[in-house]
Parts: structure tokens; sequence; C-alpha cells
């Protein structure tokens, strides 16, 4: 898709994101997620009633949430 890898950014809560947030330039692990997943990510965000996913999109569009 011609993407760079530091264009990349990966959202998630479950053990198989794992792979992903460690791959992708952002790993974001939802507020929601396992010790083990937040380990694997760069960040956390809110929990999925917190909206977390929309304000990790939020971000990447330079809008606060």
């Amino acid at each position: 898709m011609g993407v760079p890898d530091e264009a990349t950014v990966a959202v998630g809560d479950g053990a198989d994101d794992v792979d992903a947030l460690i791959w992708a330039a952002r790993g974001v692990a939802m507020g929601q997620a396992s010790a083990t997943v937040r380990a694997a990510a760069d960040e956390v965000t809110g929990t999925i009633t917190e909206d977390g996913a929309a304000t990790v999109l939020a971000s990447l569009l330079g809008r606060g949430h």
C-alpha cells in the first residue's frame, strides 16, 4: 500500500493483537487490555466505553477528542 513503516498505528486489546502492537511504529493498547498487551504497546488509551480508539483516531487527524 506504500505506507512507510514509521506511519503505522495498531490499536488492540487482546493477546492476538500483541504482534501488531510490537510491529507498528505506534502501538496503542486499549484501557481494558491485560498487562501483557499493555506491555507490548507504546502507550495505553481509554477503554471502549471511554472511546479510547476514537481518541487515537482523533490524534491522527490532529484533533482533540
